[in-house]
């Protein structure tokens, strides 16, 4: 039971995008499109297994997707422009349960930090507009790190900076990237899935899943 876990547990780490915000849908067709625009074809699979995905391997499989070593930061660069462009007609908007969730945690002395693959500055920005900037006074971003997800940097870093070890953390992802690397560190992994279900290999990794925070949330009340 989660509830029993979470007895034995100091620090949340929260992944960002497509856990706290409904941003992964954007940026799938944001990669998309820019792929389109500078004459690469990017389909749905493709992408959702760059999502979160350490640079140096998203390189690697745009070498290997389509012979071009200049490939990824092209179509990476031209992303974020229509990302951003997407998110001033359209603002993004925070998952349901996240608030309570949080609640419920600090009720229990436990804090909360949120680490993702998405650059400081941007992160900021994003929890600021989705109203959430008030929840997270620590953001820990792959940027700190050698190595981003899968690999277990990140979260290795995210437990050293709040003064604990991995095991006294527990993380929540939407990726399998981002599940895998919370694994690799040795925290206690719960998954929310997004765009990807949790599929009986991935399930390896996981200790819980849950449909959304709000469920989550609502599990520890009881």
């Amino acid at each position: 039971m989660l509830q029993d876990a979470v007895k034995e547990i100091k620090v949340a780490l929260f992944d960002m995008d497509g856990l706290l915000i409904d941003s992964e849908k954007v940026y799938c067709a944001c990669w998309i499109q820019a792929a389109r625009e500078l004459g690469y074809s990017l389909d749905e699979e493709r992408v959702l297994t760059l999502r979160s995905l350490d640079k140096t391997l998203a390189n690697e499989l745009f070498i290997g997707w389509f012979s071009d070593r200049a490939a990824y930061e092209r179509v990476k660069t031209r992303r974020k422009e229509i990302m951003a462009a997407k998110i001033r007609q359209t603002p993004l908007q925070s998952k349901p349960g996240v608030r309570s969730l949080i609640c419920e945690l600090e009720k229990r002395g436990i804090k909360s930090a949120v680490v993702t693959a998405s650059p400081q500055k941007r992160a900021q920005t994003h929890l600021a507009s989705v109203g959430l900037g008030d929840l997270f006074k620590t953001i820990l971003t792959t940027e700190a790190v050698e190595r981003g997800k899968p690999f277990p940097d990140v979260y290795c870093y995210a437990a050293e900076k709040m003064g604990v070890v991995p095991k006294d953390c527990l993380a929540f992802e939407d990726s399998p990237n981002g599940v895998k690397s919370a694994y690799a560190a040795g925290c206690h992994t719960v998954m929310i899935p997004d765009l990807t279900p949790p599929t009986a290999d991935l399930m390896l990794y996981v200790e819980h899943t849950y449909d959304s925070l709000a469920d989550l949330a609502k599990d520890l009340q009881k």
